[in-house]
């Protein structure tokens, strides 16, 4: 049986997202069977203040796909000492 799973978030305004104006993400999961799978982690974000993103943006964009990498590789590591 297979269940794919996707999951999506959403914050605008400036309400708790420090250097953010919008932030946006959604996470899917693929069963691909034989106690494998696969995750798709989509995101967009506007930075703010909207002078200055054209030099934060590409800085932000950085440094959110190494801690991405980093939890996803660590939720990685979790689920295969819990499978041991």
């Amino acid at each position: 049986m297979r269940r794919d799973r996707t999951r999506a978030l959403s914050c605008v305004g400036p309400s708790g997202l420090g250097l953010f104006a919008q932030w946006a993400a959604s996470i899917r999961h693929e069963a691909l069977g034989d106690r494998r799978s696969r995750i798709i982690y989509t995101y967009s974000f506007r930075a703010r203040p909207a002078w200055l993103a054209f030099l934060l943006e590409p800085i932000l964009a950085r440094a959110f796909r190494w801690e991405t990498r980093r939890r996803l590789q660590g939720l990685r590591a979790a689920l295969v000492r819990a499978g041991s």
